[in-house]
């Protein structure tokens, strides 16, 4: 197995390929700018080379801006996402829009990932690719309705690789602490966590 830390200046982009043909991606961005990581994406795959399996760690631009062109370039079959609450994606746009990092494809994979990653699958795929949320741990929260719901911490015994002793086991660690305290900022300062307007450009500064 290779693993490779991809070049993409501030982001993240990594890759395992396996001798068995297996390929794995975590992350695929880069704030350094959009060229970057497709530039690394046309290095290392050839156009349609199967994905097995891309983990997205969170929601942030320089972790998930390359993968419409990876998308649109090689054929991924199985998308792993972290659960959000409403209040968790609410705090991510909130972030993007105060780091003028705020895209079109953020905003539609916060509110219906299926529809966001169908838009730029490659026409000869048969099927888009599988999405799956990984919960919280010990959560009972309902995951979205267009993905498939995995425990925090469950191996997944359906990527196999040529590696015996080698399991992929996804974790969703929720900083419900930090998120708390987020918001206890917002009402702090005048804002309700329900209100839009915060997020129409007319956000201040302020002090957790």
């Amino acid at each position: 197995m290779i693993r490779s830390f991809l070049p993409v200046g501030q982001g993240a982009f990594y890759t395992e390929q396996f001798d068995c043909g297996m390929n794995i991606v975590y992350d695929c961005g880069s704030s350094t700018g959009k060229s970057a990581v497709e530039k690394q994406i046309a290095d290392t795959f050839e156009p349609r080379e199967k994905i097995q399996a891309v983990f997205i760690s969170h929601l942030h631009e320089d972790h998930i801006n390359g993968l419409p062109f990876l998308l649109s370039y090689c054929c991924v079959e199985k998308i792993y996402l972290p659960f959000l609450t409403e209040e968790e994606i609410l705090l991510t746009r909130l972030i993007a829009h105060l780091e003028n990092t705020e895209s079109t494809f953020l905003a539609d994979l916060l509110e219906d990932p299926l529809q966001a990653v169908e838009q730029y699958t490659l026409p000869v795929d048969t099927t888009t690719p599988e999405l799956f949320s990984v919960m919280p741990v010990a959560s009972n929260l309902r995951n979205r309705g267009n993905t498939t719901a995995i425990p925090s911490g469950k191996a997944l015994a359906d990527l196999k690789t040529s590696r015996k002793n080698w399991v992929y086991v996804p974790y969703n660690f929720q900083n419900t602490r930090r998120s708390k305290a987020f918001f206890r900022g917002l009402k702090k300062n005048g804002y309700d966590k329900k209100d839009t307007a915060i997020l129409s450009g007319d956000v201040g500064y302020f002090f957790l």
